[in-house]
């Protein structure tokens, strides 16, 4: 086996030991691949297991640290012109950032990415930054961009067959649907998220949104809709064992209790 092969394998160990959670075994390979690639100059595996360490860092807490691994990532990237790996490497940064609660340099680094993932026609790719970008502005209560970027996304996910990444779109559509008034649009949306995520099974998904349509429909003022999505969402709550459960059924029995007393006036 060739030196750069077992270099290689080091950094693949490292991401078999971070997929597991196991972080400090990950950053021992990642670190012992690194000093290997940079010792025989090999600039693009130098910059993937930078970047890898700075994922390490990031799922530890360690947001600067992760951020600094970033950065040494970027320029090499840049170098070697790896246009995809530098897109990835930038919307990471645009992460961090976010987490940081940077949100000038976050949309700096997103936008970016972005870009380069138009250039390279990298529709997948381009489909999570859009919903990325539209997930900030949703945070800073800027309802209206953030529709703008979740409708651009929609379409590049349905085009690429993501079921998920249509389902999460279109779940963040009547979220910011529902946040500017507009319910009737938000229940439309979300009965399309819900449909997506029954095709793929995805019970998680389906009981999130089950839950917003039913918010949806409580300041529609339709309490027998309402109690239709909550006897759903404790359905699929039990089923999946989920720690709302309880909660769930009291707000269940509750409009069931109010649409039982104004029946009886």
């Amino acid at each position: 086996m060739e030196k750069s092969q077992v270099y290689s394998l080091c950094n693949n160990l490292g991401l078999a030991h971070a997929m597991l959670g196991n972080k400090q075994q990950a950053l021992k390979f990642y670190e012992q691949a690194l000093a290997q690639f940079q010792q025989i100059g090999d600039r693009r595996n130098e910059a993937v297991t930078l970047n890898n360490i700075g994922g390490v860092y990031d799922d530890l807490g360690e947001k600067q640290k992760a951020l600094d691994y970033y950065h040494q990532s970027l320029p090499i990237r840049r170098e070697i012109g790896d246009r995809n790996g530098e897109a990835t490497t930038l919307n990471n940064i645009g992460s961090i950032y976010t987490d940081l609660e940077d949100q000038d340099q976050a949309l700096i680094h997103f936008n970016r990415a972005l870009l380069i993932f138009q250039q390279n026609n990298e529709r997948s790719s381009e489909a999570t930054m859009l919903n990325n970008i539209g997930r900030l502005y949703a945070s800073l209560g800027e309802k209206e961009q953030a529709l703008t970027f979740y409708k651009q996304a929609l379409p590049l996910y349905q085009q690429i067959g993501d079921l998920e990444g249509e389902a999460n779109t279109f779940n963040n559509l009547g979220r910011m649907y529902a946040d500017l008034g507009n319910q009737h649009e938000a229940v439309i949306s979300y009965k399309h998220s819900i449909s997506i995520y029954q095709q793929f099974n995805d019970r998680l998904g389906e009981r999130m949104v089950h839950y917003h349509l039913a918010i949806a429909y409580k300041k529609l003022g339709r309490r027998t809709e309402i109690i239709n999505e909550l006897r759903i969402v404790v359905a699929l709550g039990e089923a999946i064992g989920h720690p709302n459960v309880e909660k769930n059924r009291k707000e269940l029995a509750q409009v069931e209790s109010l649409l039982a007393a104004q029946e009886e006036k």
